[in-house]
């Protein structure tokens, strides 16, 4: 780890940048994930001198979900983010399961973390730092590479040239980190995985005995259905999306994914299930979302707050309406009146 130096200095290749917690008024700075070789970062004065310093990821008693191995401050979705996250203090990590084009070897694929549904371009380059064209023969999905064909590309280089080398990690990867700082792995998925891609998964949450520990957020109930069949009641638990420009009943969600009750399949059997729900911060309407989810029954309500600035004062709003979980990018001394 190197040293932090206090100024104002531009933020270090970070948008919506938040500020780790810090001690005496900057003076000196308290951190303790590891940086890479060669960067410094510059903390700027954002905070009131009066603000408490005493938020702590750990110690909160809500819910906080580290999105995409803490993308804030590494690259989305790699090896080097999780080992942040884990070392930060987060007992929740989030990835997007994606699977690499079969081959006699490996049937079904291998199981990668990786966000773009559409192409690999805007998240990885060529080794030599040579960027991937639009339209050319290497600009399209994940899954119509092989696993050998993917670990040719670098997944850090484009966030900053001192993660240079990067790849993109397995789902073995992920869960082996997971269990090695004892955070609980959320899969965001999309698309939906098949049946023996679930089985895949299965086996690698077995192999770390995270099974109970392991959650899904999705939105369509075709995916819920389809993991369920797999994993019967043995989840840590599911979550249901809804993103910034859908509207729909989440209620009705649950009931059409399976998450009902043995007695009645019209109402939600959430400790079985243990069901909650996820809105985007960009969501219309979202705190008359928030009331009518509670009277439903959700008491598992997430907001997730990646990139669009977050204040203080909104984690306080949310939390008292009910707000349990937040999914964040970064260390934003969480709660703080910035």
């Amino acid at each position: 780890a190197l040293p932090y130096v206090v100024g104002t200095e531009d933020e270090f290749e970070r948008r919506e940048w938040r500020v780790p917690p810090t001690q005496e008024r900057y003076n000196t700075v308290r951190i303790s994930f590891a940086i890479p070789e060669g960067v410094t970062l510059y903390i700027n004065d954002f905070c009131n001198a009066d603000t408490p310093e005493t938020t702590s990821v750990v110690d909160s008693e809500v819910r906080y979900l580290s999105h995409s191995g803490l993308l804030g401050y590494a690259p989305a979705n790699t090896a080097i983010g999780f080992e942040m996250a884990g070392q930060m203090g987060y007992k929740s990590l989030i990835t997007i399961p994606k699977f690499t084009k079969p081959t006699e070897e490996d049937p079904i694929g291998v199981g990668v973390c990786f966000h773009d549904d559409n192409t690999i371009r805007r998240e990885l380059a060529y080794s030599n730092g040579t960027g991937i064209a639009e339209g050319s023969a290497d600009d399209k999905p994940v899954e119509e590479f092989t696993y050998d064909e993917l670990k040719e590309f670098d997944a850090g280089i484009y966030k900053s040239s001192i993660y240079k080398g990067t790849k993109v990690p397995t789902l073995d990867e992920f869960f082996s980190i997971c269990a090695k700082y004892d955070m609980e792995p959320i899969f965001s998925v999309h698309p939906g995985l098949t049946t023996e891609q679930w089985k895949y998964v299965r086996d690698l949450l077995d192999k770390y005995n995270l099974r109970d520990k392991f959650y899904m957020k999705a939105t369509d109930s075709d995916m819920f259905r389809t993991a369920s069949a797999v994993f019967e009641d043995t989840l840590g638990g599911y979550t249901l999306l809804q993103g910034a420009s859908v509207d729909w009943d989440m209620y009705g969600v649950g009931v059409e994914s399976g998450f009902v009750s043995k007695t009645d399949p019209t109402k939600l059997d959430f400790e079985r299930y243990n069901i909650g729900v996820e809105f985007f911060q960009t969501a219309q309407n979202l705190e008359a979302k928030i009331l009518k989810v509670k009277e439903q029954g959700f008491t598992r309500i997430s907001v997730t707050t990646g990139g669009y600035g977050f204040s203080g004062q909104d984690f306080t709003r949310f939390i008292e309406l009910g707000v349990t979980e937040f999914t964040v990018d970064n260390h934003c001394s969480l709660g703080l009146n910035w």
